[in-house]
C-alpha cells in the first residue's frame, strides 16, 4: 500500500509488516499491517517516532476498538487502490501524527448505519459535528475524545458510510497528533533566577500594538511562571495566516515576552515568547530551542494579571 504522492522503501519482515514511504519533503510515513485480532487495520505513522509515537499508535489502536457497529457489520480487504475509497475529512499531519483505519461491510442500508453510529458514541467520547453530515452521497460521523491524556494534541475518530448495492461501506479512521519533545535546555530550574521581566499587550490601547513591562524579583512570582512555561508543551508544526503583515515583512517582537535573568553567569538568559504571527520562541542564552505551545497552559493569564492587564 502506497500514500499518494510517496514512493515505496524499505520492507520490514517480523511480527509486523513495516513499509515506509519517504514524501517530496522527506517526511518518512510507516504502513503497520497488524496481525492477529487487529488484522487488516492500517496504521500510517511518522518515522521515526520514539516512545511518544508508541504510545500514540497504541491509543489510536484503542480508540479503533471502542467503535460500536450494527450486527452483522464484518472487517472487509482492502482494494488494491484504497484512494478510490470515499475519504475522511480529517487534516493531513506529517510529523507527530498517526492514522488507524478499518474497512467494514454490512448488510445494513446507509441511512441505518449512520442512525446506529449517532445513537452509539464510543465510551469516553462525543460527538463532533451535530445534524445529518454527508456530502450527497455518504455520510459522516466524528467523535472526539472527552479527555485526551498527557502528551496527545489532538484525536478524532470518523466514519464514512457509502452505500454499496443493497447493503454499506463503512470506512473508521481514528487520527492521533502528539506533541513534539522538549529540549532540556529550555527547562527554567528557579532558583537560578533572580529575576523575570513580563511583558504583555496594553489592553487599554491594544489596536496601538503598545505593551506593558514588569519585572519581579519575588522568588513566588519567579518560581510561579517558571512552573507554568515548564509545563507547556512542545510546539506542533502549523501554518499561520496573518493579513497585517506585508509578504516578506519581516515579523515584529511578540508582545507577549518572558525572560529570566540569572543570579549567576554559569546560568543562561532565558527568554520565552509565543510563535505565530509574530517572532517568538524559546531562545536560551544564544541558542534557539523547540517553540512551546503558549495556548495550552494558564500562562498568558497569569502574566496579564502579574502586569495589571487582565480582562475584567
Amino acid at each position: 500500500m502506497v500514500l499518494r504522492g510517496v514512493r515505496p522503501g524499505r520492507l520490514v519482515l517480523g511480527a509486523v509488516t513495516v513499509v515506509t514511504l519517504a514524501t517530496a519533503s522527506a517526511v518518512a510515513m510507516v504502513l503497520w499491517a497488524a496481525t492477529g485480532p487487529a488484522a487488516r487495520v492500517r496504521v500510517y505513522q511518522a518515522a521515526p517516532s520514539g516512545t511518544a509515537g508508541d504510545q500514540a499508535r497504541a491509543y489510536a489502536l484503542g480508540l479503533l476498538a471502542k467503535l460500536r457497529l450494527p450486527d452483522g457489520a464484518r472487517q472487509a480487504p482492502w482494494p488494491a487502490e484504497p484512494r478510490r475509497l470515499p475519504q475522511p475529512v480529517l487534516p493531513y499531519w506529517p510529523t507527530y501524527g498517526v492514522t488507524a483505519q478499518a474497512l467494514y461491510r454490512t448488510g445494513a442500508s446507509m441511512g441505518s448505519v449512520y442512525w446506529f453510529l449517532t445513537r452509539h458514541v464510543p465510551a469516553g467520547m462525543q460527538p463532533r459535528w451535530p445534524g445529518n453530515v454527508g456530502n450527497g452521497t455518504d455520510r459522516y460521523v466524528l467523535d472526539v475524545p472527552a479527555h485526551l491524556p498527557r502528551g496527545i494534541a489532538h484525536a478524532n475518530l470518523e466514519v464514512v458510510v457509502s452505500p454499496r448495492g443493497s447493503g454499506s461501506l463503512i470506512r473508521a479512521e481514528v487520527q492521533v497528533v502528539w506533541y513534539p519533545p522538549r529540549s532540556a535546555a529550555e527547562y527554567v530550574h528557579p532558583g537560578r533566577y533572580r529575576s523575570v521581566t513580563v511583558t504583555v499587550p496594553k489592553l487599554s490601547d491594544a489596536s496601538r500594538g503598545d505593551t506593558v513591562t514588569r519585572t519581579f524579583t519575588s522568588q513566588a512570582v519567579i518560581t510561579q511562571l517558571a512552573a507554568l512555561l515548564n509545563r507547556l508543551p512542545g510546539m506542533l508544526p502549523t501554518a499561520f495566516y496573518c493579513p497585517i503583515m506585508r509578504v516578506g515583512a519581516r515579523p515584529l517582537p511578540s508582545p507577549y515576552r518572558l525572560a529570566f535573568t540569572p543570579r549567576s553567569r554559569r546560568w543562561p538568559t532565558i527568554a520565552a515568547a509565543p510563535v505565530g504571527c509574530f517572532q517568538g520562541g524559546i531562545v536560551v542564552g544564544k541558542h534557539r530551542q523547540p517553540a512551546l505551545d503558549f495556548s495550552r497552559g494558564k500562562i498568558i493569564p497569569v502574566m496579564l494579571s502579574l502586569t495589571g492587564q487582565q480582562v475584567k
